[in-house]
């Protein structure tokens, strides 16, 4: 889980963001638990109707009957969609940046690999995945950071 929260954007980009608006980058989030309990207290007693819906075409269809639950599905698979391009274009210029194969073969390798990925792995390849990923970051962040010295160790 921590792979999944703290990502390339979580340490990366929230140093830029620092950087260049300030203090009140870090201030902003503090807000987060109020918000969460303004939720609990205000929001959820509301939606008790709701109670038993999987997902959110299931309160779609409650609240405006088929046409709602269908016009969400679209939606959603349009963003989804949307979200896998983005995900496949960045993974075919990384591949093509690190390696002498061109854009377009880099970009079909990138979508048959999380094609193949996906479909054969599901949720456990997503978990081992993270892991990778928070194996990575945790060796990763440390050494950006310039925190190896080769005479005297970690920092």
């Amino acid at each position: 889980m921590a792979a999944t929260a703290i990502g390339g954007s979580a340490t990366i980009g929230f140093v830029g963001r620092f950087y260049n608006i300030g203090i009140v980058h870090i201030l902003a989030p503090l807000g987060l638990p109020i918000a969460f309990i303004l939720v609990a207290l205000w929001i959820m007693p509301r939606i008790k109707k709701y109670y038993g819906c999987n997902s959110v075409g299931d309160i779609f269809e409650i609240s405006y009957g088929l046409p709602g639950k269908y016009t969400v599905g679209v939606v959603s698979f349009i963003l989804m969609l949307l979200a896998s391009l983005a995900q496949i274009e960045a993974m075919g210029l990384v591949i093509s940046r690190l390696t002498s194969i061109p854009y377009i073969q880099s970009v079909l390798l990138s979508s048959v690999m999380l094609f193949i990925y996906t479909g054969k792995g599901g949720i456990k390849a997503v978990t081992f995945t993270d892991v990778l990923q928070f194996i990575v970051l945790a060796m990763a962040i440390p050494l950006m950071l310039g925190g190896w010295h080769s005479k005297t160790g970690w920092f």
